[in-house]
């Protein structure tokens, strides 16, 4: 009688936000994992840590989901776990997860989305210092968006190993039709959180200059804030009917909303690498950004957009001045940016890369850095399914 051998998939707990249920960058960076080839090499199994609601809700949440989590380890073999991790209140959140992970002898793999990391560390007592140190060490891993914050993260763990895993976007999905160079109202998209980090204030200030000068300029801010202060500013001064839109987009518009749009800015004063400028970059906008975080590995200043210190109005309100008068410069930049992102910041290159970051870490051969090509093969991907229903009730 003949026996066939059969593939056991290595089995990696995710620790994450909800990848439906909250609207950012880690989520969507989720999504994309869990609706990728990644499932077929991988047993990937997400306890969400983070749905949008009430302090309450957030806070129940996050503990349900550490007792499952808990459980989860106890109960069954586990190769890796995969933690990823914001900014500020989700370092010490997702701490917990660590830690459990590491006195239960699993291994980690830690994911670190944020882009201001290092001043964040320095504004910590000397204990909470010594416990983020403690924290991030406890990983087999560290996984950082950007270059600069791998030297970040060097300076504050010396001989750790991280490693840079840029983000990547679905260009297909997002993809559709020719690039658009003119309009009748060329619209400047706005897409993060309206708040002062995301640099909101700044093309607040810088608007009625470009109004002034481009009166078929159209603005869509998009992104969760206070959207009642922003709205009283804009009417205050005259600028509401330059804004088609002020507020949340939800996840199912947000392609139609990026297509919409002639020219992208964001200019933050802190990031990792923002995933709504590499969906921008990805629909063919050029883009108007900062000097910071990651923003630099990726724009090009006066090739696929233009970057300026942060804080500078002045410098905001030339460059969008030039991009939404200049057609033909839009139209270079904009191709730039679409064969920028298909040839560097594609699923297939981002899924390949943390595939290997898992196999490592997992005690396996492959390693992201050590080799120059990617050739990961998998059978067509299926969505993933809840390890169990999510209380809608608590979004």
């Amino acid at each position: 009688m003949s026996h066939q051998r059969r593939f056991v998939r290595p089995s990696v707990v995710m620790v994450g936000p909800h990848p439906h249920r909250v609207i950012g960058g880690i989520s969507a960076m989720i999504n994309l994992i869990l609706d990728s080839e990644l499932s077929r090499r991988f047993e990937i199994e997400h306890f969400p840590t983070v749905v949008a609601g009430s302090k309450r809700q957030k806070a129940m949440v996050a503990l349900r989901a550490l007792l499952r989590f808990t459980w989860r380890l106890l109960a069954r073999p586990v190769s890796a776990v995969y933690v990823h991790v914001g900014g500020d209140v989700s370092l010490y959140r997702k701490s917990a997860f660590i830690l459990i992970a590491r006195l239960l002898g699993k291994r980690v793999l830690v994911h670190y989305h944020a882009g201001h990391f290092e001043s964040y560390y320095r504004s910590r007592s000397r204990l909470g210092r010594w416990y983020l140190r403690r924290v991030l060490r406890s990983s087999r891993r560290l996984l950082v968006v950007s270059r600069c914050l791998k030297e970040a993260m060097h300076r504050i763990l010396p001989g750790a190993h991280v490693r840079v895993l840029h983000n990547a976007v679905h260009q297909a999905a997002l993809v559709h039709g020719e690039i658009r160079t003119d309009a009748d109202r060329l619209r400047v998209l706005f897409m993060g959180d309206l708040s002062g980090p995301k640099g909101i204030h700044d093309l607040l200030a810088a608007m009625p200059r470009i109004v002034a000068r481009a009166p078929q300029v159209r603005f869509l801010l998009c992104g969760r804030g206070d959207v009642a202060s922003i709205r009283h500013h804009c009417q205050q001064r005259g600028l509401l009917p330059f804004i088609e839109h002020i507020g949340p987009v939800p996840l199912s518009e947000r392609g139609e909303i990026l297509r919409r749009a002639q020219v992208f800015v964001l200019p933050s004063y802190e990031e990792g690498l923002p995933v709504s400028l590499l969906e921008a970059m990805a629909v063919g906008l050029p883009v108007v950004s900062t000097w910071v975080g990651g923003i630099p590995e990726v724009i090009v200043d006066g090739v696929n957009g233009f970057l300026i210190p942060p804080g500078d109005v002045a410098s905001l309100t030339e460059r969008l001045l030039v991009l939404v008068t200049d057609p033909g410069l839009r139209h270079r930049m904009a191709r730039a940016n679409r064969v920028r992102i298909a040839r560097e910041f594609n699923v297939s290159r981002f899924i390949a890369q943390l595939a290997d970051h898992l196999t490592a870490v997992m005690g396996r051969s492959g390693d992201a850095e050590d080799q120059r090509e990617h050739h990961l093969r998998f059978p067509t991907p299926r969505r993933w399914v809840p390890i169990e229903p999510i209380d809608h009730d608590m979004g």
